[in-house]
């Protein structure tokens, strides 16, 4: 039995700016191109590798248990920042609607792992 419309692989974008490794990608105007999610936006996908703009990238999945960069303490409750980051969210024990998981690892501008809500 076929689930369409759902993917499990990693996705593949064109990058429409440089998007590097770890960090947190939105989708643009343009069909079929991402960008740096913004703070408190919306993200389609992580960059797994640096994708340079013009470029094709592969881009996991916001499920499961993944890799992001960011500053943050373990356990914290964390969204979208600036740039593709992740960061914490304004009450680190409280969530929002612009939540998108929960840190397991703690990172100093690093990667850590985050679980996705």
């Amino acid at each position: 039995m076929s689930i369409q419309g759902f993917n499990q692989d990693p996705l593949t974008y064109l990058a429409g700016e440089l998007i590097g490794d770890g960090l947190l990608a939105t989708l643009t105007a343009t069909a079929g191109t991402v960008g740096l999610c913004g703070a408190a936006g919306v993200p389609v996908g992580i960059c797994d590798g640096s994708v340079a703009s013009g470029a094709y990238g592969t881009f996991r999945l916001m499920r499961g248990r993944v890799r992001v960069y960011g500053t943050i303490a373990a356990g914290n409750f964390c969204k979208a920042g600036a740039s593709g980051t992740v960061v914490v969210e304004a009450s680190a024990t409280t969530r929002t609607a612009n939540t998108i998981g929960q840190a397991e690892t703690a990172a100093s501008s690093g990667f850590f792992y985050m679980v996705c809500l």
